[in-house]
């Protein structure tokens, strides 16, 4: 039984909120460090989407969380040669055409394809 002596109590709900802080931070931070969404550069060295010197951040879109956007670029042709996720693939308002190639070997899973332009 607690009484109003007993010093424990006050301790041990701050550690227990500690506790749950830093798990939730550690999740959420694990969960951020996954994504690597990314735009296509205006100069990109070559056509191929799996080159991270392509993107801007210099990462390739590849995962469940990822975006993948497309803006204005002088070289608009991407050829996908691996297996590729991404959660969305956004156009932005002033992109080019672009025209998107799956080599050999690829397919497109899944039943939704969803392209929009950025708001």
């Amino acid at each position: 039984m607690i009484s109003a002596d007993d010093h424990t109590l006050p301790r041990l709900v701050p550690m227990r909120a500690k506790l749950l802080l830093s798990a939730f931070v550690l999740i959420s931070l694990g969960t951020y460090a996954q994504a690597d969404s990314a735009t296509w550069n205006l100069d990109p060295t070559g056509s191929a989407w799996n080159l991270a010197l392509n993107w801007t951040p210099a990462t390739i879109p590849n995962g469940p969380l990822d975006s993948a956007t497309f803006a204005l670029s002088n070289l608009s042709t991407v050829t996908i040669s691996e297996d590729t996720q991404v959660n969305s693939v956004i156009y932005d308002a002033n992109a080019s055409a672009y025209t998107v190639t799956v080599n050999e070997g690829g397919s497109q899973t899944g039943d939704i394809l969803r392209l929009r332009t950025a708001a």
